[in-house]
């Protein structure tokens, strides 16, 4: 449980979580996002489709055991639906930077 009253929060993000949380867990966590959202609030979730730069690879000491771990969106959709999100849609960020999905939202990096 967050420790937020409901409706707290306009905006959550999360980043390279959800491919970490069995079912049960992952229930949750959108659920616990859903409810300390304002209504008309934004959840925005960043997650790797697939391991396919050389970096990457080299990163995970066994690509292919790494790849089990991730959900295509339509095995999340799902979870975000039970969770009470009403307009949930899967958006392709084509490989930039790391930080160019983050700015073209509305963030700003900040040193």
């Amino acid at each position: 449980a967050l420790p937020f009253e409901d409706n707290f929060f306009d905006l959550i993000y999360s980043s390279f979580i959800v491919k970490h949380l069995k079912d049960e867990t992952l229930g949750r966590f959108f659920a616990e996002a859903y409810r300390v959202l304002k209504p008309g609030g934004r959840f925005l979730s960043w997650e790797f489709s697939e391991l396919t730069t050389r970096l990457f690879k080299w990163f995970s000491k066994n690509p292919e055991h790494a790849m089990q771990k991730f959900r295509s969106f339509a095995e999340i959709e799902p979870f975000l639906v039970k969770a009470g999100f009403k307009t949930v849609e899967e958006f392709y960020v084509p490989r930039r930077g790391v930080w160019d999905p983050v700015r073209n939202v509305g963030f700003k990096a900040i040193k």
